[in-house]
Order: C-alpha cells, then sequence, then structure tokens
C-alpha cells in the first residue's frame, strides 16, 4: 500500500503515525466513540480503527491518484472518521461536507463538487 508508515520514519510522529502504532500496542483501547445524545451508539478500538481506514484507503486509491480530491458527503459518524483518515492515509485530499438533509442544500453542494472537481 502507498500509505504504509511503517517504513516512513518521518511520519511516525504524525495522527496516522500514532494510529499505527496504537493499532499495535494498544489495539482494544477505545480510539473514537460517537454520541447521541450522550449515549455511546458506535465505537472503534484503535486496531479496528486502523484496519478500517487502511481498507478503505487501498479502495481509494484503486480508483484515484496521488493527491486527487475525494469528495466526502457523509452523515456524522465513524464512517466520517474512516473516510477521513483513509483520504488523508492514501495522500488524498479529503473534500468533506455533511449528506444534504434537504433540497435547499443541494445547490450549496453542487458548486462545491464543481469547484473541488473530485475524482471520486
Amino acid at each position: 500500500m502507498e500509505g504504509n508508515l511503517r517504513h516512513s520514519p518521518s511520519l511516525a510522529n504524525t495522527l496516522l503515525g500514532r494510529l499505527q502504532q496504537w493499532a499495535i500496542q494498544r489495539p482494544e483501547h477505545l480510539a473514537y466513540a460517537f454520541l447521541e445524545a450522550g449515549e455511546v451508539v458506535d465505537a472503534l478500538t484503535f486496531a479496528k480503527l486502523n484496519a478500517r481506514v487502511q481498507g478503505l484507503a487501498l479502495t481509494i486509491e484503486r480508483c484515484t491518484q496521488r493527491h486527487d480530491r475525494v469528495l466526502l458527503l457523509l452523515n456524522p459518524g465513524l464512517n466520517y472518521v474512516v473516510a477521513f483518515l483513509a483520504c488523508l492515509w492514501g495522500q488524498r485530499v479529503a473534500v468533506t461536507a455533511y449528506a444534504p438533509t434537504s433540497d435547499k442544500n443541494s445547490g450549496r453542494l453542487r458548486a462545491m463538487a464543481m469547484d473541488a472537481e473530485p475524482a471520486l
């Protein structure tokens, strides 16, 4: 995989370097929890987060080139975190917005997508 950080000491102190390190050193510790009304509705350990990020990064790498823009239109939650980190892992530029909830946002999102010219 292009984004393998194990062989890149210069990236060891980055967010992705730390994720990989913690996935090895403390795989079952909680990495992220998503709350709704103060209650945990979804959670990922460091090992699961690392695996999901790397898996999605591979898929993104197959469909795009390094430094391409990837439009992320997702609802709030752990999938948003995974997708954003996967873009970083694969050296893609994440263009982020929440998924539209009504037609009034569709024009803004269309303009954003046209401006960003995402590859995916």
